[in-house]
């Protein structure tokens, strides 16, 4: 069965900011040109303006102040989604990191679940993604129901019949808390817009939305240290704190366009990622502009950066490790146009053939056909 003769729906969390997940989306759309899109709720603008096609949503769409409710409205959604009506289509894919998987597609309609992680502040307790940000009130509301959003997210969880998940981190994720084997197939990026720099770069480059679970406090320290100069692209609620800590050696450029974010990049030392990350879409265009990489030896960068080669690797846990790392990075001996090369098994037309692929199998063993 040819991609334009496929009935699909795509059914993604929300739309109400851009980000990696809602980029992801739209190359699925590049897909799938006439798929359906459902999402819980959506802004309109950002629907324009990002050029999402044939967009539904559920009924909270229609609740007052629908697009600021946020978090607050997380206890809907696995019933919002569930009140979905799926009909008539040969799959459904949910794009998901919180309760997407929870829709009810017909019978005998295969449901793949791109699944970015499972719900942090349901399963990681580790992790305060979610609830550094939150007041009192709100974190005591998020103790009192979760054991309900726990159980309705594993209900949505036995629903999938295929899983997809953007790295090998996520995969042993939705093994641990699911029970449930994935295919890994890395979210698409734009790397062909890349061309490797002649020469290496004199500052390092962090970007990041700018939370404190980011860490960019530890590229900050580990830049005043080595007196190396920082260059920090992103905003967030964490962006007054970094900047009473930095000193002049480092520069907190907000978000900045694509244009100026594209020679940023190219003209840094290396890249430093400090956070585990799911997968890590920057990371990837750092190789694409012939740029190294210093994260954490976990998460996606165990699928990203060959360390030695592509970039340097540390231990999370040893406080001293990142400082190590960027002065091995330092010393490493670059070939900017193999790095560039390893980028590019990242790229949209390596993800639209493996997407086409795992659904044309999963449409095929389904028992409708």
């Amino acid at each position: 069965m040819t991609a334009s003769a496929v009935r699909l729906a795509i059914v993604h969390d929300r739309l109400t900011v851009f980000g990696g997940a809602e980029r992801l989306v739209l190359a699925l759309q590049r897909i799938w040109p006439r798929a359906d899109l459902f999402a819980s709720v959506v802004d309109d603008a950002l629907v324009a303006d990002a050029g999402f096609a044939n967009v539904r949503t559920t009924y909270l769409q229609h609740l007052p102040a629908a697009g600021r409710l946020g978090r607050a409205s997380l206890p809907l959604h696995p019933h919002a989604f569930g009140r979905l009506e799926l009909d008539g289509y040969d799959a459904v894919i949910s794009s998901s990191a919180f309760f997407a998987k929870c829709i009810r597609p017909s019978a005998g309609v295969p449901h793949l679940s791109i699944c970015y992680t499972p719900p942090r502040f349901l399963w990681d307790f580790r992790d305060t993604h979610l609830t550094e940000r939150s007041g009192r009130v709100e974190r005591a509301a998020i103790s009192l129901i979760s054991p309900a959003l726990r159980r309705a997210d594993l209900r949505g969880a036995r629903g999938v019949d295929q899983w997809i998940t953007n790295s090998s981190y996520t995969a042993d994720a939705v093994a641990r808390h699911y029970g449930e084997t994935a295919v890994v197939i890395a979210p698409p990026v734009d790397v062909e817009r890349y061309e490797p720099a002649v020469t290496r770069g004199g500052y390092l480059l962090a970007i990041a939305r700018l939370d404190p679970y980011k860490r960019i406090d530890r590229a900050i320290e580990a830049s005043a240290q080595l007196g190396i100069p920082l260059k920090v692209i992103g905003d967030g609620a964490d962006a007054a704190r970094l900047r009473a800590i930095s000193g002049r050696e480092v520069e907190l450029l907000g978000w900045v366009e694509e244009a100026a974010k594209f020679e940023l990049v190219r003209g840094a030392l290396a890249l430093v990622a400090p956070q585990v990350e799911d997968f890590g879409i920057a990371m990837v265009e750092a190789l694409a502009a012939g740029v190294p990489v210093v994260a954490p030896a976990a998460g996606g960068a165990l699928d990203i950066v060959e360390s030695g080669r592509t970039g340097v690797l540390y231990d999370p846990e040893d406080p001293g490790a990142l400082v190590n790392a960027i002065r091995q990075v330092e010393q490493l001996d670059v070939v900017p146009e193999d790095l560039h090369a390893a980028s590019l098994r990242f790229s949209e037309p390596a993800f639209a053939n493996a997407m086409r692929e795992v659904v044309d199998a999963t449409i095929a063993r389904s028992p409708a056909r």
